[in-house]
């Protein structure tokens, strides 16, 4: 899903261009302008136009070296260019820094934390003093409250070190999985082993996911699911390289909502309307990229969505038994009645 232009700043763009030229560095690996525009909008899902990056290439062209008589004109980094990491950060930047990685460790899978603070004692040693000491200051005026997704319990190192392995190499991997969805795999297969081809890595509901090619369903069509780090065992990389599908049959996957199975039915319209504690939960928060929120009048709220129904999405909307006025499609307002009739029912009898 393509990021808004104007959430991407020039100087972030041109931090990309010169990543990219970094392994460009002679006129046998020069790029033309459309080559780079191609790459880094492919890469980072923009859509800048040939120009822009034109523009922002002229500007360095300090860091660059441009090819003779040739035309198109290509590009390659600047022999005397330095490529080590600069930071050119205020105070409040450093602060903004101590927030992010705070929350990333106070978050984020255990496996993480190790390498959030070595990324975080790095950043100090490459700040001025009087900055490192300011960053070092905020960050113990912060706290960390782990909120309604939690904070993952199970420690999935060896998992995430295989599984970013087969990433560099492009190879499937084999492991077991502990699957809960009856869905995805027989009971009696829960505990076999598995082959999977990694196909994205996600980071979603305080969890880290990955979209796989199941390998071992055989179809004419690839088989794609998303499943859980912490739920995999005793995974090891094959030797055996396959290509990536063709995105546009992940199409689907882009739609769902939550990290926890994944939903890759078609997008559907949903329109909800609560009371003021329904609407302000959802105007503080998107859950999803097509979320509209507006106040029809006062203490009344509309949310749209256009979107899969989802497990995810039917636990956040149980919540509000009592904020609800109005919920589409009918199917969804249904399921949500006989879970709050069957919860009634469940406390009542046991009380």
């Amino acid at each position: 899903m393509s990021r808004k232009q104007n959430s991407v700043s020039s100087q972030e763009r041109r931090n990309a261009i010169l990543q990219l030229f970094k392994t460009h560095r002679s006129a046998e690996t020069a790029l033309t302008i459309s080559e780079v525009a191609q790459y880094l909008n492919s890469k980072h899902s923009w859509n800048f136009e040939r120009r822009t990056y034109d523009r922002d290439i002229r500007l360095d062209m300090k860091c660059f070296t441009e090819t003779e008589n040739e035309f198109p004109e290509r590009f390659f980094l600047a022999p005397d260019h330095n490529t080590e990491f600069q930071l050119a950060v205020t105070e409040e930047d450093a602060q903004l820094l101590a927030i992010a990685l705070a929350h990333l460790k106070g978050t984020a899978p255990s496996t993480l934390v190790p390498v959030v603070s070595i990324c975080e004692t790095n950043l100090k040693s490459r700040l001025p003093k009087e900055l490192a000491s300011e960053f070092e200051r905020f960050t113990s005026q912060l706290m960390v409250q782990y909120g309604i997704a939690g904070k993952p319990k199970v420690n999935a190192s060896h998992a995430l070190r295989q599984v970013l392995l087969a990433f560099r190499l492009g190879c499937s991997i084999r492991c077991i999985y502990h699957s809960t969805s009856k869905k995805d795999v027989p009971a009696f297969k829960k505990a076999e082993l598995r082959h999977f081809l990694p196909i994205r890595f996600e980071v979603g509901d305080a969890r880290l996911s990955i979209l796989i090619q199941d390998l071992d369903e055989k179809s004419r069509t690839p088989q794609f699911k998303r499943i859980i780090l912490q739920r995999m065992e005793k995974v090891t990389v094959t030797n055996e390289p396959h290509p990536t599908p063709d995105l546009k049959a992940l199409v689907a996957w882009e739609n769902s909502f939550g990290s926890v199975g994944g939903n890759k039915d078609k997008p559907v319209s949903i329109l909800l309307e609560g009371d003021e504690a329904f609407g302000l939960y959802f105007t503080e928060r998107e859950f999803h990229p097509s979320q509209k929120v507006s106040m029809l009048y006062e203490n009344v709220y509309r949310v749209e969505l256009e979107m899969p129904i989802s497990g995810p999405l039917f636990r956040v909307l149980s919540g509000f038994s009592g904020n609800l006025h109005k919920v589409k499609p009918l199917s969804l307002k249904k399921n949500l009645i006989s879970s709050w009739s069957a919860g009634v029912k469940n406390l009542t009898d046991k009380s």
